[in-house]
């Protein structure tokens, strides 16, 4: 055999590692030791020479390598595998698969995806743009149903379990007290709990909301939801507030004031109650002041003045005219000079109906000296009775009883 066929055979072995992949005939291509049309040519590394196989190529079959293969590619250059029609690359017999690690990775085009090892974030194309891949470590999974957030450490980028949602399906996961990243007001975190007893008589609210201030002390009777603003929050601001279409209705002010756009209002027999001073209560069209937290008529309510209104009175007798005033209160002018009678209907033809009736007090302001005394009542109405001179004044003044 030629040293160049030698050379070559040599080459084509250590590629193979096993079986020269070159058949012949007799006395063709290699040399006489093949005599075999169609089968192959092997090595002897005893003899040095080739020799037939007594293998045909039909029956070859070529296995996985035996040991283990590396490819070395050169810098900025390409390696393609490509394929055609409907088959799958398929690695599932591989105990491991190893995806591109790279320091500073990004991908650049459709179905790239690596690691980059100095970030240590995963990165993979995606709608024509480099995108981060955010997992979660298998030693500590989260909750299913809990909801997930993103968590930068460093610049790795990663998933944490926040916790059951508040206020959601799963709100009775929720066992331990939510505290808020920042609060309102960009100063200490607030926190957010559900409350519970501390001891047979103090119980906190269902529902706490604290702005970082010191906890108040609680009564038996705590409400459903608690919110306490610390004395440090902007000076004026509220610690309730009720807003309808951007304009605020009804706020609790950190002082403790209520401050309502619109009315207040209690139905039936409810009531309203100040401190441990006084209530207010009643039914419709009535107001009662009672006495600490009792509700009834056994309180005092204390004004500058108390001016009568409703609908205008109405009088019947002495010739009357002139009417002014409220239901209660006003004035007229008498007709008629000697004794005459006025029967008053208390807030107009309808009347005001008392419990019991009326208690009338009456004045004849142009001839002081006439004296105008009350001489019935109804629960509507009440009747004074004096000597006028045509022309007189007449005010009067009725509590209902």
């Amino acid at each position: 055999m030629r040293d160049d066929w030698k050379q070559l055979v040599l080459i084509a072995y250590v590629i193979t590692t096993s079986v020269l992949l070159l058949t012949g005939a007799s006395g063709h291509l290699i040399g006489p030791e093949s005599t075999t049309a169609g089968h192959l040519v092997s090595f002897s590394n005893t003899t040095g020479t080739m020799q037939d196989s007594g293998t045909a190529l039909s029956n070859l079959v070529i296995t996985n390598p035996a040991i283990a293969q590396a490819i070395v590619q050169a810098v900025n250059t390409n390696f393609s595998v490509s394929g055609s029609g409907t088959g799958v690359a398929d690695f599932s017999g591989m105990p491991q698969f190893k995806l591109p690690v790279v320091p500073g990775y990004a991908a650049s085009a459709s179905g790239e995806i690596g690691h980059d090892s100095t970030n240590h974030n995963w990165h993979v194309w995606q709608n024509a743009a480099d995108n981060f891949m955010a997992l979660f470590p298998t030693a500590t999974p989260p909750t299913s149903g809990d909801v997930a957030g993103f968590l930068e450490t460093g610049n790795t980028w990663t998933l944490e379990d926040l916790g059951a949602p508040i206020g959601l399906a799963n709100a009775n996961n929720w066992t331990a007290e939510q505290t808020f990243s920042k609060s309102p007001t960009g100063s200490a975190p607030g926190t957010l709990f559900s409350g519970t007893p501390t001891t047979s008589s103090l119980y906190y609210p269902v529902v706490y909301i604290n702005g970082g201030g010191t906890n108040p002390t609680w009564f038996a009777e705590s409400p459903m939801l608690a919110i306490n603003t610390p004395s440090s929050y902007n000076t004026g601001a509220s610690a309730f507030q009720v807003a309808a279409n951007g304009t605020s209705v009804f706020t609790v002010t950190s002082g403790g004031s209520v401050v309502a756009g619109g009315s207040i209002q209690t139905g039936g027999s409810k009531q309203f109650q100040f401190g441990n001073n006084a209530n207010f209560s009643g039914a419709l069209g009535v107001i009662s002041v009672g006495t600490g937290q009792t509700q009834g008529t056994g309180g005092s309510l204390v004004a500058t003045a108390y001016e009568s209104g409703g609908t205008k009175f109405t009088a019947s007798g002495c010739s009357n005219s002139t009417t002014v005033g409220g239901a209660t209160a006003g004035q007229f002018a008498s007709g008629t000079t000697g004794t005459c009678t006025v029967v008053i209907t208390m807030n107009g033809a309808t009347g005001f109906t008392a419990s019991n009736g009326w208690a009338c007090r009456a004045n004849d302001l142009t001839t002081p000296s006439n004296l105008i005394s009350q001489t019935g009542s109804t629960t509507t109405t009440c009747t004074i009775q004096g000597t006028t001179v045509s022309g007189d004044t007449i005010n009067f003044s009725a509590i209902a009883y």
